[in-house]
Formats: structure tokens, C-alpha cells, sequence
């Protein structure tokens, strides 16, 4: 990812994008934390109920997701 960050980014705009980098790598983090206080909240059946639309919904906005990169290497296929 930091080799997409290195290649989309100025050299201006460049500490920025690693610091979003770096502060959405804090939320992998803390997604487990998160994950288990849930789970002993409302239990592991609900969890996986609820988990095939949360992927849903996240795969729906990863395909919205448009990466200059990926345009560039579609046009000069």
C-alpha cells in the first residue's frame, strides 16, 4: 500500500497521505478490541448474522473506490 501512497502522492501532499495511512492502520488495530466487547455484548450467533452484510455494505464501497493508478493501467491495456 505505501508503494500506491508513494506513486498517487506530490511530494507536497506526501506526509499527509502517511499520516491518513498511518491513523486508518490505527483502526486495525483496534477493530479487535472493538470486535470482542461486541461479542460479549450481543453474542457470537448475532455476530454472525450481522457479519455477511456488514461485508456487503463494505464490498458495495470498495468497488466505488476509483484509484488513478488502476485508470492509467486501464487505458494502456
Amino acid at each position: 500500500m505505501e508503494g500506491a501512497l508513494l506513486e498517487i502522492s506530490n511530494e507536497n501532499d506526501r506526509a499527509l497521505y502517511y499520516g491518513i495511512f498511518g491513523t486508518l492502520n490505527l483502526s486495525l488495530e483496534l477493530m479487535p478490541l472493538l470486535s470482542g466487547k461486541l461479542i460479549g455484548f450481543i453474542g457470537f450467533e448475532m455476530i454472525f448474522i450481522i457479519y455477511p452484510f456488514i461485508t456487503f455494505i463494505v464490498l458495495l464501497i470498495t468497488k466505488k473506490i476509483i484509484c488513478p493508478i488502476d485508470k492509467i493501467e486501464a487505458v494502456n491495456r
